[in-house]
Order: structure tokens, then sequence, then C-alpha cells
């Protein structure tokens, strides 16, 4: 036992002596080998495919230099897909660096980690070491040069598809296309560049396309059949509309879908299509395209859209009756539309339904007895009387956009609102108006506070709930008597406001006369008792000095009376409804300020004014 113990340690000494000897003498030659080359540069080092070993770093540099000027101004031919393109250095503002090439080449087995150095060295003896040298160039004109190869020599690939000629489809065939890679044409440049080498050859990849033509022969059958169809209608509530197959043959379109390969039986003459096993094969199918459906959708729905609309009513000989027949609405689903005509084409059906939302009105015309509109419940009136025309005008035209207006049970009434834009489009004339409480101007509408004092008395006489009202600033003499019963509006404010608290609709309807204006309110009667008391006036206030307005309107020297003085006063009454049971529905107390009017007069300009009384 001890022997071979003994034995086993000899022959480890004897392995470990042979291997250290073995490093000693590669140490050894590795030492020999860098004394040799310390001042020259290892061997088979190239830059710029030139042998600079065994060279100085100065005769490196005198070398490359040397090359640099030879090539500076040689043309490099660049062949790629059968074209030939020429650049050269100074086309691509190449700057060649002879002594940092030079240094790069003395650094080849000195430089870097320890493996690098030793990996050089060995490659110094038996291969080579390569390096390209170091210039710089322009990044932009290397790129313009490319992309120059690739607009030329690129084509695109083309999948089989399906043309239709004359309701004929047809497929046509696919084609290759070519791609130069912009990465691999750049660096092939570079490293031309930087080998002082005089042409290259790029390599352009073949794109095969994706569909062929035996995987557009279902697509074709498919598309034969859809163009043999009778054609297609499309039926609504208001209208229908045929299509035929001509009219959408051009709204096919021709697309690869992958892993889905279709399956067509027309053994009774109708399309049917089932899915078959999940494969990595590019089909071409027939689709629909949902942008030109949307166009043709957009069309009809011009002749099928069409608002609700309420009937309106009129009173004649004391009864309600319709004057505008009710229409029902209709508005097509166009999202719903295009998917369902497309999915009628591809399938082959004959005739769809339309998804048309219907919407009837909320009043019809025959429904004033049912809506309760059977008498008169309050009315008001006011008088007109010495008007000049534009303010006749315009309270005429404001009461007529009011009247006819069925206001719901709970639902609140606004006269500015109701009567809309006031201005010369709406058809309103300027008349005088009240602005900034006792300035009285021109302005488009004046006289429409009386259709709203008016429409104030009727509601007044109708028992209804009153939620915004305003008085004038100061008296005005078509509203007397009584005092205290007007109400004033200017859009957006003030408003006169009220809500129906019957439990049934009510009609206003407005009467103008020859100089009077009337409001009439109809409804149903729900034994509401409605007290009004005598309007309180007192508090008076003598009006002051004459108010004089100049109006670019007027001639010079004109001068014409627009008010006369009235004294300011307050005035109020109380405003009692009781219902049929005895609860209390409303029971207010409306008051008024009025502030004095002088006497208010509108001039030329240029025009001289009466001096102040006193």
């Amino acid at each position: 036992m001890g022997n071979k113990v003994l034995k086993k340690l000899k022959k480890f000494k004897k392995i470990a002596l042979i291997c250290g000897a073995s490093l000693l003498g590669i140490a050894l030659l590795i030492f020999v080998y860098n004394l040799l080359y310390s001042q020259k540069i290892f061997p088979k080092t190239y830059v710029g495919n030139i042998n600079l070993g065994g060279k100085t770093e100065k005769e490196a540099e005198e070398v490359l230099s040397s090359q640099i000027q030879g090539v500076k101004d040689s043309k490099i031919q660049i062949m790629v897909g059968g074209k030939t393109f020429e650049t050269s250095p100074a086309d691509l503002n190449v700057a060649y660096n002879a002594n940092s090439s030079a240094e790069l080449a003395w650094g080849v087995g000195r430089q870097g980690t320890f493996r690098k150095i030793f990996v050089e060295q060995i490659k110094s003896v038996f291969t080579s070491n390569r390096k390209l040298i170091v210039f710089s160039f322009s990044n932009q004109n290397l790129s313009d040069l490319v992309t120059k190869m690739q607009n030329e020599v690129n084509v695109s690939e083309k999948d089989a598809s399906i043309k239709i000629v004359d309701m004929n489809p047809e497929i046509t065939e696919e084609k290759q296309g070519k791609d130069l890679s912009f990465a691999k044409a750049t660096n092939g440049i570079i490293n031309t560049l930087g080998n002082f080498k005089k042409e290259l050859s790029l390599n352009v990849d073949i794109i095969d396309p994706k569909i062929t033509k035996d995987n557009a022969n279902d697509a074709l059958v498919k598309t034969k059949i859809i163009l043999a169809s009778t054609g297609l209608t499309l039926k609504s509530d208001k209208d229908s509309y045929n299509l035929k197959a001509q009219d959408y043959s051009e709204w096919l379109m021709f697309v690869g879908i992958l892993g889905s390969k279709s399956s067509i039986d027309d053994t009774v003459g109708n399309l049917k299509v089932t899915q078959g096993k999940t494969t990595d094969t590019w089909m071409l199918d027939v689709q629909v395209n949902p942008a030109k459906v949307g166009d043709y959708v957009n069309g009809i729905a011009s002749g099928i859209n069409q608002a609700p609309q309420d009937a309106k009513f009129k009173v004649e000989d004391g009864k309600v009756t319709a004057f505008q027949v009710s229409q029902t609405g209709y508005d097509l689903d166009k999202e719903k539309a295009i998917g369902q005509i497309s999915t009628a084409i591809l399938s082959g059906a004959k005739e769809i339904t339309l998804p048309v939302k219907v919407s009837n009105p909320e009043i019809s015309s025959d429904s004033a007895g049912s809506l309760g509109l059977t008498e008169l419940i309050g009315e008001g009136d006011t008088s007109w009387r010495g008007s000049p025309p534009n303010r006749i005008h315009n309270l005429t035209l404001g009461s007529e956009k009011i009247s006819g207006t069925i206001v719901k049970p709970g639902e609140e009434f606004s006269t500015v609102k109701t009567i809309g834009e006031i201005d010369a489009s709406t058809g309103f004339l300027p008349e005088l108006v009240i602005k900034n409480s006792t300035q009285v101007v021109p302005d488009f509408g004046g006289g429409l506070c009386q259709v709203s004092t008016t429409l104030f008395r009727a509601v007044l006489n109708s028992g209804l709930k009153i939620t915004d009202r305003t008085p004038h600033s100061f008296r005005v003499s078509y509203y007397e008597p009584p005092v205290g019963m007007d109400a004033t509006i200017y859009d957006p404010a003030p408003d006169f406001k009220f809500v129906n608290d019957y439990k049934t609709p009510i009609l206003i309807w407005a009467i103008p006369g020859s100089n009077t204006l009337s409001f009439q309110i109809y409804g149903t009667k729900d034994g509401r008792k409605i007290d009004i008391s005598t309007p309180w006036v007192g508090n008076y206030v003598s009006p002051g000095d004459p108010i004089y307005t100049e109006s670019a309107s007027m001639g010079p020297g004109e001068i014409r009376q627009v008010e006369r003085a009235t004294p300011g006063c307050s005035a109020s009454f109380t405003y009692k409804v009781t219902a049929a049971d005895g609860s209390s529905l409303e029971n207010e107390t409306f008051t008024s300020k009025y502030v004095p009017l002088s006497n208010s007069y509108l001039y030329g300009p240029g025009t001289e004014i009466p001096p102040p009384s006193g």
C-alpha cells in the first residue's frame, strides 16, 4: 500500500515539473517575442487592408499617409441588384487620420485586458489582426446615398389579389419584392472606405409575397357568387332601397388573413362559409370596405332621418284644434347599418331591415282632448293704443312666437327663451327700450315688454305659479291702469317665468287685436280659486328735469319727445291661489317701486337743446 502512494507522488511531481517547464518556456518565448518587437508593430497587423507588421509607429503613419493621398479622390463602385452606383471619399466628406490609425496599429497586442493582449499576440503569429483605418464621414451624405440606392433597387412584394372587370372577377398573380437592407448597405460602405477598397457588392433580399395565386382561389369563387346575386333590398318603416350587385361590386376589398382557411358550399345556390383548421397559411379573403358602405349609408340617412315633431294647436271659435300635423321621428343607426349591409352582401342575403329607431311625438295631432286642452282657464290683455309702427310690429311678432306653446305639467316656461334671438335676423325692428333704469334708447325688440306684461296678467288670472317677475324701473302708460301689474324682459335677463302646476298641459294662445294684445290660457280647470287684490299705490315722487339723448338717426335741429313725465311711486298687490281642497297654492305679494320719469327727448347731432329750467 505504501509503495503505491510513493509511486503516485513521484508521477505527480514529474507531471508538475513538465508543466512548469512548459509554462516557463512559453513565458520565455513571449518575453523574447515582445523584446524583439518592443519598438515595432507586431507582425500581420493590418490597418485599412495594409500590413503594418514590423514597422515602427512613425513608419506606419508615413505608409498610411501615402495611401490616403492616393485614395482621397478615387471612385468607389457599388454593385447592387443589377445596378451600379458610384461614390467617393470626397462625396461622403471622408477625413482619414493617419496618426490615430498608426497609434491603433501600435496598440494591437499591447493595450487592453490581459486576455485581449494575449489573443492579439497569438493571432499576430498564426493568423492576423485586422483593423479599419480611423476616419470620419458625413452621416447625412451616407444616409442619402443608401436611400437613393434603396429607391432605385427596392421593389415592394405584391400579393395575389382579385380585380373585377365588367363584373367578372379574375386573379392577379403575386410578385416577389426586393429589399436592400439599410444597415447592411451602410456597414458595407463603411468597411469599403475603411479598407481602401474600390468596389463593393451588396446582396438584395428577396421578399416573397404572403398570398399566392393558389391561396386566392377560394376568394375568387366567393366573389363570383357575390357578384351573381340578384341584389339586396334594404327596408325601413319610412322607405326601401334596392342595391344591385353592380352597386356594391366596388365596395369589395381583398385582404390577407392568417391561420383560417374558408371552405365554400354552393350546392344550393347560397354562399355558406365554414371555418376550417387553423394553419400558418396566408389566404385571400373577401371583405366589404366599411368606408364605402358608410358613404352610401350617409346618403340614405339623409332621406330617412327626421326629428319627431309635436303637433301645434290653434284656438278657433273657443276650441283648441291642430293646425300643424305631428311627425314621427326616424333615426338610422349608421354603425349597425354598415355592419348589417356588409354581412348581407357577403352571405348572399336578399333582404334586410335597416336598424331605424322610431320616435313618436309627445303631442300627436289628435291629442288636444286627451291632453286636457278643453277650456279657457284664464286670460289677460293690455292696450297698445298710440304705439309707433315698429313697436306694434315687435310685440305682434313676439306674441306670435309664444302663441301655440304647450307647457307640460311641472314644466317652467321662459318668455325670453321662447321668443328666442332678438335681432334683425329674426325679424325684429329697432324701437325704444328702457336701459340703465331711466334711459330710453332705440334697440331691437322694443315693445316686447308688452308681451311679457300681458302674459303676466293671463298667468295671474289662471292661478299659475310665478317663479320670476321683474317690474319696470318706471311706469309705462301702455300698461295702466292698473299700476304695478307689469313685467319687464330683456335678453338674457330679466325674464318672466312661471311653472304649470296643473296636472294637465296648458296651451298659450295670443290674440293681437287692432289696438290690444290678449293672451288666453287653455287647459282643464281643477277647481282652484284665485284672489288678486286691487293694487295699492303710494309714495309718489315728482319727476326731475327733462332728459335729452342724442340720436344719430335724427337730423340736425330735430327734437322728438319719446316719454312724458310720470311721477315715481310704489305699488303692491297680493296674489292668492287656493286649491279645491282648501290648501294654499300661492300666497305672494308683488311689490313694484317706480322711479320718477322726466320728459324724455331724442335730438339730432348738432341740435341746440333747451337749458334746464330754474
